[in-house]
């Protein structure tokens, strides 16, 4: 139904609606600055590309330490090879491999270790890195409505 001015009125076709804008009129919802959400989106933006950083340069360090393991395996192996093949009886030669699997098998235990650390160290840093901005979001988000 239109009314006098053009618009059209809402509770004469719907009796709920009007009801429900009067009911609705009694609230009053908290007014965010449009500002105050860009600032707040930039700083999560800046928070996940720190994240980002720090999971690249975790990533980095783990495959640097992939790298040496690799090398000093190869190296050894060689070495370890070629005293096999040049010297020795059956049960020397079986002797000097029990040898080397062992102090490999201990090598490799360490390495392990390490990338461990390194990775614990990333994940708790990021995680700290989060937790940080999850706590300024929300107090930003608490002033923003508190004023």
């Amino acid at each position: 139904m239109q009314q006098k001015n053009g618009s059209s009125d809402s509770s004469s076709t719907n009796p709920l609606f009007g009801d429900w804008t009067k009911l609705m009129s009694q609230f009053s919802s908290p007014q965010l600055g449009m500002k105050q959400l860009f600032v707040s989106h930039q700083r999560n933006c800046e928070a996940m590309n720190k994240m980002a950083a720090l999971a690249t340069e975790s990533m980095s360090n783990v495959f640097r330490q992939q790298l040496d393991v690799a090398g000093s395996l190869a190296k050894d192996g060689l070495s370890i090879l070629n005293q096999i093949v040049e010297n020795g009886t059956p049960k020397e030669k079986v002797v000097l491999q029990t040898e080397w699997a062992k102090d490999r098998l201990e090598k490799g235990l360490s390495s392990l270790r390490d990338l461990s650390i390194i990775v614990t160290a990333a994940n708790l840093e990021a995680g700290n890195v989060l937790t940080k901005r999850l706590n300024e979001s929300l107090g930003e988000f608490s002033s923003s409505i508190a004023s």
